[in-house]
């Protein structure tokens, strides 16, 4: 009888580091695929401000209605260009 609690206990313990080397995986699985979709993205972070204000507003401070710092437009970057 002693002999099957042992048995217990050890499939017990087998059984708890089985799932928390799963859980492990899981979440290491979960950090490699969002890298890989941070690193996918890159580009197109680097390239949109090249396509002018659309480009800019999104990575620009704030929310259209805020009073945060945003990019000036092209009008008023080409009259600042003028009077130079």
């Amino acid at each position: 009888m002693a002999a099957v609690g042992g048995l217990l206990l050890i499939l017990a313990g087998t059984l708890g580091m089985l799932l928390l080397l799963g859980f492990i995986a899981l979440r290491l699985l979960g950090a490699a695929l969002a890298t890989l979709l941070y690193l996918l993205l890159a580009p197109l972070a680097v390239l949109a401000p090249a396509l002018g204000d659309a480009g800019r507003t999104p990575f620009a401070f704030g929310s259209p209605a805020s009073s945060a710092p945003r990019w000036p437009s092209s009008s008023t970057r080409s009259r600042l260009a003028s009077s130079c």
